[in-house]
């Protein structure tokens, strides 16, 4: 198949999916990343995002707010004392065992400079990995093959 086959395939594919924005930035990518996107996206299972985006987005489940709802607690970007640094590494021994299990975790941090974090900088540069101890820029920057090399795992749609 050749490359522009592939790529009418994959048009098809999103149209059929209502997803042809994903394509928007097409002309910008040099032909590497073109082909890996390709192949990401023909790796999905787009019956199953269909029935995410149905169930999840489009009639998204109704969510109760607690009557006590409180801020969590506060952790330092560093250990201050002997409590913090016990649970720190239990949740590191923690983390490794559910990435190595395949599980995966992710969260989304908004704009901001991490003041509510404890630290004196943007967030992208707390060092948030357990394992590495890299920042977040890094790891988004990088994608997920350190996590890859370590655990024998990776996040499902990559190659």
């Amino acid at each position: 198949m050749t490359a522009d086959e592939k790529l009418q395939d994959v048009e098809k594919l999103l149209r059929k999916h209502s997803q042809s924005h994903l394509l928007a930035f097409w002309e910008n990518l040099g032909l590497g990343q073109r082909r890996d996107l390709l192949a990401c996206l023909h790796g999905l299972d787009w019956p199953k995002i269909d029935d995410w985006v149905a169930n999840y987005v489009k009639k998204a489940p109704p969510v109760a707010v607690p009557a006590e709802l409180a801020p969590p607690e506060f952790y330092a970007a560093e250990p201050v004392n002997a409590r913090q640094q016990e649970r720190r590494a239990k949740a590191r021994k923690l983390g490794r065992e559910l990435i190595s299990a395949g599980k995966v975790a992710a969260f989304v941090v908004a704009g901001g400079q991490g003041t509510r974090l404890g630290f004196p900088g943007p967030k992208g540069d707390l060092s948030i990995s357990p394992v590495k101890n890299k920042p977040l820029f890094r790891i988004f920057a990088r994608q997920s093959p350190p996590s890859r090399k370590n655990t024998k795992r990776r996040a499902p749609g990559t190659s």
